[in-house]
């Protein structure tokens, strides 16, 4: 079996501002993002992780040296994955969301990915980023069939990849909020294909 840890980066000043932050723009994490990221570091420190796996983003590489510090994993060990980017929102990307809260593809984005365009402004479309985010679980899963792994990645990616592993249909994968800042859900496999997640969105380790 393996066991996946997954983890939402810390809260960033583009999340507090309410702008885009998908797979090209980035912000530094707010003096809350640092803090929930280190708590979610002390939550998991004696859990043993045989590899960790991060997006290649600032604000995923920083959660994850936080998340790390007080581990015996060592941060400096920890393998960047360019595929576990934030959807590319394309030219919304680092735009205040309000602007386009009314445009006919934004609301596609949020409440119908079956029929978000996302070539509308450029950007990635949801199957194309469940099939990337599939491949890496794939690889992932067979270097790891036995273990326990860490993965930091984003919001948008992770709700709607986890989703996807738990079956849900496209249309649906943006149905409930966001996975919150610096939470953890895990999930369990015996064979890379089929999924049981035993942790959703946890922040309970917080001190809000």
């Amino acid at each position: 079996m393996t066991e996946f840890y997954f983890v939402r980066h810390g809260q960033t000043m583009n999340n507090v501002l309410g702008r885009y932050s998908g797979g090209v723009t980035d912000s530094p994490l707010t003096e809350v993002g640092v803090q929930h990221a280190e708590e979610a570091g002390q939550f998991l420190k004696d859990v043993h992780f045989d590899n960790v796996y991060v997006s290649p983003q600032p604000r995923a590489q920083k959660t994850a040296q936080l998340v790390l510090a007080p581990n015996d994993f060592e941060a400096s060990r920890m393998t960047t994955v360019n595929d576990l980017h934030e959807i590319n929102q394309g030219d919304w990307d680092g735009d205040i969301r309000a602007y386009h809260i009314h445009e006919p593809q934004a609301i596609n984005y949020y409440h119908h990915p079956e029929k978000y365009d996302a070539a509308n402004q450029n950007g990635e479309s949801y199957p194309d980023m469940i099939k990337r985010g599939r491949a890496v679980i794939d690889k992932i899963y067979q270097a790891n069939p036995k273990g326990r792994v860490l993965v930091v990645s984003h919001g948008t990616f992770l709700l709607v990849l986890l989703k996807t592993l738990q079956g849900v249909p496209l249309k649906d994968v943006r149905n409930g909020k966001l996975l919150d800042n610096s939470s953890i859900s895990i999930f369990t496999t015996d064979d890379g294909k089929h999924f049981t997640c035993t942790d959703w969105n946890d922040t309970s380790f917080m001190n809000k």
